[in-house]
């Protein structure tokens, strides 16, 4: 008898500690439920959970924000009735490929606006439950992103069009010489397409440049080339080119650094030209005038 009762104390005392460790491991699911309810409530990105019906079963602030919608009306709220209509079809598409492919989809659409704010765009990146009965959803408002895209874009084509409309010839050219971008006034004075442009590179034997004394002008020399090295600017260097037609054109040149790096050397130089073959032949003849008199 006092050895059962011994035994039954120890498998007491052992309940009871086995007690203390599962009380202990509830507290710690319950705090990290709550932690995780934190997360969930208050995440700046909106969480949404939808079924096959596309019924809202659980969303958080940002997400009823996003929606305009109260989280205890949820049950009674279809997402694609905040969804603009131009759009609802492709969401309840995008909706069947999440649950019935069993994979993660991504998509944007547009959202009806409400009281808080006005038409959103958002990006949705959604993946379903094991069962393939609900959706579960990221939602994000990338409503100013997509207006800073499209004045970007808009800025790119202006500049774009003062680029290709410019009467000075423009090229881009990177550090090892390279053409990477010429406008149509380039081509015209240099009498090269825009393709045999960038098959070149600023010492390309082949241009045949010569200095204003007509003496060869090497590769290393031009202004493109020094400003790469030097990372300053270059203004108004006359030189003569030797055309494909045979002829030759005096150009003045200027060039600018671009994308300096951490060593304070260029990435890039953009040069600017201009065609001065009539003034240079004028100011010959009237040196060759003045010589005479």
């Amino acid at each position: 008898m006092e050895r059962l009762v011994h035994e039954l104390q120890v498998h007491q005392i052992e309940l009871e500690m086995q007690n203390e460790e599962l009380a202990n491991t509830y507290a710690e699911a319950d705090a990290l439920r709550e932690r995780y309810v934190d997360i969930y409530d208050f995440a700046p990105i909106a969480y949404v959970t939808i079924d096959t019906l596309g019924v809202v079963r659980q969303i958080n602030l940002a997400g009823a924000i996003l929606l305009g919608i109260k989280r205890s009306q949820i049950t009674r709220h279809r997402f694609d009735a905040s969804v603009s209509p131009p759009f609802r079809a492709a969401f309840k598409h995008f909706l069947a490929e999440v649950l019935g492919g069993h994979a993660r989809q991504i998509c944007e659409i547009e959202l009806v606006p409400v009281e808080k704010r006005g038409t959103a765009t958002v990006l949705i990146d959604a993946i379903p439950d094991e069962d393939g009965q609900e959706c579960r959803m990221v939602v994000s408002d990338i409503t100013a992103q997509k207006v800073s895209t499209k004045a970007l874009r808009e800025h790119e084509a202006q500049l774009r069009s003062i680029f290709l409309s410019m009467a000075e010839g423009v090229v881009f050219q990177t550090a090892d010489g390279r053409l990477i971008e010429a406008n149509p006034a380039a081509e015209e004075i240099l009498g090269l397409s825009r393709d045999e442009l960038l098959r070149r590179t600023s010492y390309d034997p082949r241009w045949q440049s010569i200095h204003e004394d007509g003496t060869p002008f090497p590769g290393d020399e031009h202004p493109t080339m020094v400003t790469l090295k030097t990372g300053k600017p270059l203004r108004n260097q006359v030189m003569g080119i030797r055309v494909p037609t045979g002829g030759l054109r005096w150009i003045s040149i200027n060039s600018m650094p671009i994308n300096s790096g951490e060593d304070g050397r260029p990435e890039a130089v953009v040069a600017t030209f201009t065609d001065i073959t009539e003034r240079r032949r004028f100011e010959l003849a009237l040196r060759e005038n003045e010589g005479k008199l």
